[in-house]
């Protein structure tokens, strides 16, 4: 008790000073730069700090509780902070990034991909992913992607209706992963799939932390429809093979997908606002189930059906659904690379 009577006046006044410097940042956070005068090799731009990544966070009491949040994990992980900072101070590209979509600067002390990660997991895998799209040569299309969707490609299916394949980074997805595509009918989202590339294990790996449909009012319809419209395509299946598909193309050999029970998401599927059942739609999909809980496929090229182990009234409408998705495979990664 008498140890608890002397720390207490500590605890209270480290507070009050990281409110105190929440407030004032608060007040100026628009203006907000960083104090150094050097630039970021190759730009323009001042380093990016922590707290870049509460632009945009509302002024008040929000800001004030985030950057008191901020500070503590990042006193708690100081060296690892230092890390992350410096990597997304290395180049010019990543600089453009962060300051993009500064969320993904409070990536490393949250939850992310699958909870078998742990802070420095995370450091690995996210410094992992920058590093390869640096390498693939898509930096400047996940710049894009962070400010507006980027359009892969577009095709029809049976009635002539339209539908696109789009690439976005945002934070809608922020703990599932780091790039998102979307399959897009009639101006709505039907399905997304947020993944991202690591060597962490020293693994060539692409994983799949997310797989939902879209929020408007009639989604479940708009689905339905479109899986009639692509000859029994159906859009979560789509999604998953073209991350394989990429993966594929860009060299990588594992697919991980996340199970239920490492979702990052826990808190919302104990309450009941998330009903994906993860688990079963992998083991439909052919997926290997790991001792972790999460599950791994390998990331081959597409394999077609033995057509004719199939009845004869259902090889034309599986011939035209592998051509369709062979078809929207090899134009998403085009427009992956080229766009």
């Amino acid at each position: 008790m008498q140890r608890l009577v002397l720390i207490t006046p500590i605890l209270i006044g480290s507070l009050a000073w990281i409110i105190r410097q929440g407030l004032d940042r608060s007040a100026n956070h628009r203006r907000r730069a960083s104090s150094s005068k050097k630039k970021v090799a190759g730009s323009a731009l001042p380093p990016v700090s922590l707290y870049t990544g509460l632009t945009g966070t509302r002024a008040g009491l929000s800001y004030i509780r985030e950057y008191v949040k901020l500070t503590l994990r990042s006193r708690i992980n100081y060296a690892l902070a230092n890390q992350w900072i410096a990597f997304w101070n290395s180049s010019a590209s990543l600089n453009e990034i962060a300051r993009s979509e500064p969320s993904i600067l409070k990536k490393v002390f949250r939850p992310y991909l699958t909870n078998r990660l742990s802070c420095y997991d995370r450091l690995d895998v996210l410094t992992s992913h920058y590093t390869l799209i640096a390498q693939h040569g898509l930096s400047d299309i996940v710049l894009r992607a962070t400010k507006s969707p980027v359009q892969l490609c577009e095709f029809s299916g049976r009635s002539e209706h339209l539908y696109q394949i789009r690439l976005v980074v945002d934070n809608n997805m922020e703990r599932e992963g780091e790039m998102v595509l979307q399959l897009v009918g009639n101006g709505n989202i039907l399905f997304s799939v947020a993944f991202t590339f690591f060597d962490h294990t020293r693994v060539p790996t692409v994983a799949i932390g997310c797989l939902q449909g879209g929020r408007c009012v009639d989604n479940q319809e708009q689905i339905r429809f479109a899986t009639r419209d692509l000859f029994g395509l159906r859009p979560k299946t789509l999604m998953v093979r073209l991350v394989q598909h990429i993966g594929h193309e860009l060299g990588y050999r594992d697919l991980l997908l996340v199970g239920n029970q490492n979702r990052t998401v826990h808190q919302q599927l104990r309450k009941g606002i998330v009903f994906a059942d993860y688990d079963t739609t992998w083991l439909e999909l052919g997926a290997e189930r790991r001792a972790d809980g999460d599950f791994k496929m390998a990331c081959t090229a597409l394999v077609e059906p033995d057509f004719l182990a199939l009845a004869s009234n259902k090889r034309s409408e599986a011939k035209k659904r592998f051509a369709l998705l062979s078809t929207i495979s090899q134009l998403s990664y085009t427009g992956l690379k080229l766009n």
